[in-house]
């Protein structure tokens, strides 16, 4: 039986301060050696709301995501990283909100695709009234903030 990515993970996340959302993740092989999965990936993919591509974020955001947004990284690596920014909201606020919908999965040498862990809910918000407006980012219980918005 070929190798593959087993007992994945969420190692930890982390508030980095400035509204940015970072999620730490790992993973075995079934072989016991990571390096029995060369040549193979690991990674994400983000679906945004609708079909639109680019994903053009609500107002007051300012910025737009590939829809679906997919990154792989080498299997053998064992971990990854995943930082959630928090867009460009731009004066005058107004109250929105969206949430993404993000699948780790692997992909095998012959290209075919296995879900590690999901569907996970990315949501972002914006709330508040004049002069006190607040962004928030919250994903499987890990939440950032910018309060209050410039």
């Amino acid at each position: 039986m070929q190798p593959a990515p087993t007992n994945f993970r969420e190692v930890r996340w982390e508030d980095l301060g400035d509204g940015r959302l970072r999620f730490y993740y790992e993973w075995d092989s079934t072989s016991g050696d990571l390096f029995d999965l060369i040549g193979c990936m690991v990674g994400e993919k983000v679906d945004y709301p609708g079909e639109e591509d680019p994903y053009v974020w609500p107002d007051p955001w300012v910025c737009s995501s590939d829809n679906p947004i997919v990154n792989n990284h080498e299997a053998i690596d064992g971990g990854l990283f995943d930082t959630h920014h928090h867009g460009d909201p731009s004066a005058p606020y107004t109250g929105a909100s969206f949430t993404a919908t993000q699948v780790f999965r692997y992909r095998d040498c012959q290209e075919n695709y296995t879900t590690l862990l999901g569907p996970i809910s990315i949501m972002r918000v914006i709330s508040g009234e004049d002069p006190l407006w607040r962004y928030s980012i919250i994903k499987s219980g890990g939440y950032a903030e910018i309060f209050p918005l410039p």
